[in-house]
């Protein structure tokens, strides 16, 4: 696995900054079953100057881990 993988790995998030068109930036967390397998994952894009400062990063981070956390009651 590569180096990126395995630190998205460990943080449980991706953030896509300005890869796929300059002026958006997309972060993503993975949707887990309750057996721990990856099955999904949620995300959220939007515009570079809106999000381009770590406060902001870390709340939306946080609000899509609760998502993905409360999610997870549903998946079998």
């Amino acid at each position: 696995m590569s180096v990126e993988l395995d630190k998205i790995k460990q943080q449980g998030y991706c953030i896509v900054d300005r890869e796929l068109d300059n002026g958006l930036i997309s972060i993503a967390v993975p949707l887990v079953n309750n057996q721990g397998k990856i099955v999904a994952a949620i995300n959220i894009g939007a515009s570079y100057t809106r999000m381009n400062n770590e406060k902001k990063l870390k709340e939306v981070i946080t609000i899509l881990k609760k998502a993905a956390s409360e999610i997870k009651l549903f998946l079998h």
